[in-house]
């Protein structure tokens, strides 16, 4: 049976000890799924301009792979793009197929992104290719999704001009109407073994051992989320298997991990009743909030009227950040002009920056002796992942020594160690407002933090 990457299929086979048709020994139920491949997901969340342009929706469109790549359609614009920048939401994905990869990194695969946009009434078109880096699962650890790289892919300028720099100038040329398309790409585990694999459900002539005429089973074949802008409403729709003819009457949710701060509204949904006829594979959509891992229950009616509740497996969304940003500026206050930064840290969802540091006045061949009244750092984190539906921002910052133009060995005007720290929930980060945090009116030293960045909704995760 051909199974595309990822592919489970449910299969009955009934099995005969007679030439008759009509009378079956039994039927043995299994859950086939196709080899297990590395499949590309390409994730368009941003369209960025150098300079402001106005373009009505629609006027912007992506192609993410050939045909042969099966990545989908053609993605448009639905909003309009001013001020040079369309932040995408809900985001564009495009799981390619075509371009799944086996696990130990053999073989090159190369994306290709088309680019148009509308100019003066005609369309300006650009095509870009790269080449997919090898991931080899026989050496570096797997889990059910890898990130992710992230590529600018240029947009189609209005005119071709040349910079008429020499070639040791790396400076941008930026001729009018340039701009990229941001994309990540991230890679799907899915499938398993190296050929495939056969999950046996059980059997009708073993109700004493096997599934099938003793309790039913009833399990999670797959699902995903829904485009939506409420990270505590989340839709995801769900793919249900069962081992024999049943009725699903409804799914509840539990949560198995909850954690803390998470919003007590995203544990009080309603069931969602289903109320199916009899079959072996149902669809439902639930709600769920990012953050929260649920266990999903269903209330099944067996054929001869027996209703039962088991439960399915396993299933959570989080939101990601592969682009965020915190601006610390250190504005003064009841403290002398430079202090000595002994020591700093700042954490988002207790995760440390990938890069970053400060900029700003320094002391005479102190270069840790720094202006507290215009210093401004910048940090930045990606494949950030928020856990609950709160994103928790934590910052310290040690001031052992200060002067009004150099920090000495001691001095007793120092502002020590100074702390800020605070939260911002799902719908502040989805708001596009700037998120911002101030330490208060009475402390020495004055400090404020501010977060940028785009956040997009990951995949759905399943457990069974």
């Amino acid at each position: 049976i051909p199974l595309a990457p990822g592919e489970l299929v449910l299969v009955c086979v009934r099995v005969y000890d007679s030439p008759n048709p009509l009378r079956p020994l039994a039927t043995d139920a299994f859950v086939l799924e196709g080899p297990q491949v590395l499949v590309p997901r390409v994730v368009l969340h941003d369209v960025r301009f150098t300079e402001p342009l106005d373009l009505a929706a629609g006027e912007v469109a992506v192609q993410v792979g050939t045909a042969a790549d099966d990545c989908g359609a053609e993605w448009r614009s639905e909003d309009r793009v001013t001020a040079g920048r369309l932040s995408i939401r809900p985001l564009a994905e495009f799981s390619c197929p075509g371009l799944a990869a086996p696990l130990d990194g053999r073989g090159t695969r190369t994306l290709q992104i088309a680019t148009r946009r509308l100019h003066e009434g005609r369309w300006l078109s650009s095509s870009y290719s790269f080449n997919i880096p090898r991931r080899d699962c026989s050496t570096m650890e797997c889990g059910r999704v890898l990130y992710w790289e992230e590529y600018a892919v240029p947009m189609p300028p209005t005119q071709q001009v040349l910079c008429g720099r020499p070639f040791w100038d790396s400076s941008p040329c930026n001729p009018p109407g340039d701009g990229v398309v941001l994309v990540n790409v991230l890679y799907d585990l899915v499938g398993s073994g190296q050929y495939g694999a056969a999950d046996y459900l059980g059997s009708s002539d073993r109700p004493e051992t096997g599934p099938i005429g003793g309790y039913p089973v009833v399990r999670l074949l797959g699902g995903q989320t829904a485009p939506t802008f409420s990270l505590t409403a989340v839709p995801a729709q769900l793919s249900i298997v069962a081992d024999r003819s049943l009725t699903l009457e409804s799914l509840r949710l539990s949560g198995l991990e909850v954690p803390s701060g998470t919003d007590p509204a995203c544990l009080a949904f309603p069931d969602t009743v289903v109320a199916s006829a009899p079959a072996t594979e149902f669809a439902a959509t639930v709600t769920i909030c990012a953050g929260v891992l649920y266990e999903v229950w269903a209330t099944v009616v067996d054929t001869d009227g027996t209703r039962t509740e088991v439960s399915t497996g396993a299933i959570s969304v989080f939101a990601t950040s592969n682009d965020l940003v915190a601006r610390v500026e250190v504005l003064g206050g009841d403290a002398p002009a430079f202090g000595w930064f002994y020591e700093q840290m700042v954490l988002v969802e207790s995760g440390l920056p990938y890069a970053g540091g400060w900029t700003g006045p320094a002391a005479p061949d102190q270069p840790r002796c720094r202006s507290l009244d215009t210093t401004v750092g910048e940090f930045r984190w990606r494949g950030l992942v928020m856990l609950g539906s709160t994103v928790d921002v934590r910052m310290s910052l040690n001031i052992t020594s200060a002067g009004d133009s150099e920090c000495p060995l001691t001095s007793r005007g120092a502002p020590g160690l100074v702390e800020l720290s605070g939260s911002f929930t799902l719908e502040q980060l989805f708001s596009g407002a700037p998120l911002v945090l101030t330490t208060p009116a009475d402390t020495p030293l004055q400090l404020r933090i501010t977060l940028t960045g785009s956040w997009q909704l990951g995949e759905l995760n399943i457990q069974t």
